[in-house]
């Protein structure tokens, strides 16, 4: 398994508060740095998992569970790199 970065972008109209940071850790989402520009709130993740797709997608399904949306994801180019 290796650390996977990438980061998810989250629907427009959410507000980076304590309450959806407190979502966020309680979802399990401990390996991302909660983020925000003007209107737009993002997750940072290292993850570590199998695959990027593996991280992205386990990643996506626990904010999931906890009624939070994402409305994309961004993979820098140096990420898919082979280590």
């Amino acid at each position: 398994m290796r650390t996977y970065e990438f980061t998810l972008h989250l629907v427009t109209g959410v507000a980076l508060d304590d309450k959806l940071t407190e979502l966020i850790f309680e979802a399990g989402c401990d390996d991302c740095t909660p983020m925000s520009f003007g209107p737009k709130v993002y997750l940072e993740f290292a993850k570590v998992a199998n695959s990027l797709e593996a991280a992205i997608s386990e990643a996506v399904s626990l904010l999931d569970s906890v009624g939070i949306d994402v409305a994309s994801a961004e993979v820098q180019t140096e990420a898919l790199e082979p280590a």
